[in-house]
């Protein structure tokens, strides 16, 4: 079991080892947090390091300074998302921060210091301000498309193990992890279910008849075709390579020598008995899988322009 401890917990650690002589001091930190050679390997264990080093690199009047003018300020700067909390914190008091410097950049919504940029006569401030933090926000973006995973919308992640794999396969895996993405970004089946009750069970009045039912029922089928995809294919799969190993495995194909020395022929031992359902299983099976995948992905287009978030 990994052991994390609390802010309080790191910050009495340090303040221990703050009262040793400086020799004496290290030695017994290492030995508290089970450093090896004094190299920290665990997050924690960094980070009560860094503690101790603040610590003992600032002298007791500036660690005083510092900790008195301490300032946090959470999400000045927001350009894609209205209406989280935003706060200050000075000294451990938290007052709430009344609004981000820039909001919604690329929209014609967007907002300086809480100042609509677009709509009526503006200041020319205003515009200038917004013009700055677009061209910072291009450049961030700029930068997390290309370098940052979670960021890279452009490339999808098939899942398909290394190696060669031909056209038809990479678009049944580019579609169907697309839609996990969208299944895990709607908090997974779990909500997409507790989504489509709230659709259901307590409709927008100001919504047009019948959208937000047609709405759920796009949600359900996205679940269908998720649960199919990582459930019953699975299933299909497994099964199909069990009897795949049984019917064309060891001692089912052999090779036997020729007039020609350099050609050998290969004899396949026929099916018998049981066997011959079994393959017959086989194929009906192989057959299945082929029909569930073409009909699961005309059923995810038919849904694709509902899969936003």
């Amino acid at each position: 079991m990994t052991f994390t401890p609390t802010e309080k917990q790191i910050e009495a650690a340090a303040k221990a080892l703050w009262e040793q002589a400086r020799s004496a001091e290290y030695n017994a930190f290492c030995e508290t947090v089970s450093l090896s050679h004094g190299r920290p390997k665990t997050m924690w264990q960094k980070r009560l390091r860094a503690t101790w080093l603040a610590q003992h690199c600032l002298p007791p009047r500036l660690l005083r300074i510092k900790r008195v003018l301490l300032i946090t300020i959470s999400d000045i700067y927001e350009d894609d998302v209205e209406g989280r909390d935003r706060t200050v914190t000075v000294c451990g008091l938290r007052l709430r921060w009344p609004f981000p410097v820039v909001a919604m950049l690329n929209s014609s919504a967007a907002i300086v210091f809480g100042c609509p940029v677009y709509g009526g006569k503006k200041r020319r401030w205003v515009k200038s301000v917004h013009r700055v933090f677009t061209r910072i926000s291009d450049a961030k973006y700029w930068v997390l498309n290309r370098a940052h995973p979670r960021y890279r919308f452009h490339v999808v992640n098939t899942g398909l193990a290394p190696g060669y794999h031909d056209y038809d396969d990479r678009i049944l895996h580019a579609a169907m992890a697309l839609l996990g993405g969208y299944i895990k970004d709607m908090g997974g089946i779990e909500g997409i279910d507790r989504f489509n009750a709230e659709l259901r069970d307590s409709p927008d009045p100001h919504a047009p008849e019948g959208v937000q039912d047609a709405q759920a029922d796009r949600q359900s089928e996205a679940a269908q075709i998720w649960r199919w995809w990582t459930v019953e294919r699975q299933a299909d799969k497994k099964r199909k390579n069990e009897m795949l190993h049984l019917l064309y495995g060891d001692g089912r194909v052999s090779w036997v020598p020729t007039d020609n020395p350099h050609l050998n022929e290969m004899k396949f031992t026929p099916f018998d008995g049981d066997e011959i359902a079994m393959n017959e299983e086989f194929r009906r099976l192989e057959r299945k899988i082929d029909d569930d995948e073409q009909t699961m992905l005309h059923r995810l287009i038919d849904i694709r322009q509902s899969l936003w978030t």
